[in-house]
């Protein structure tokens, strides 16, 4: 049986909010989503790959949340948060 992750990167967080707050550190996890970011994740949910997927996989940072949920109503998936999934910078090239 062949099994296929996608993995989709959180829209654009707001760091000024988090500068305004003065959230720094562990407390950036609290960031949400600028209006930019809300758009790409909405423009993310289009893609004809991800109607293929059988659940959405959330870490619990704020910005994911608000991905993850945005993608789960117009997917019509499942969101299952994992608490103790903190993913490290991972960099993904765009294809060119």
């Amino acid at each position: 049986m062949k099994t296929t992750f996608y993995m989709v990167r959180h829209g654009q967080p707001d760091w000024g909010w988090a500068e305004t707050m003065r959230f720094f550190g562990p407390c950036s996890a609290y960031m949400p989503l600028t209006p930019l970011g809300v758009e790409q994740i909405e423009h993310t949910a289009c893609d004809p790959q991800l109607r293929g997927a059988a659940f959405i996989l959330a870490s619990p940072y704020t910005r994911t949340m608000q991905s993850a949920q945005i993608l789960s109503r117009r997917l019509d998936l499942p969101v299952t948060v994992e608490w103790d999934l903190h993913l490290s910078l991972i960099h993904i090239s765009e294809p060119t």
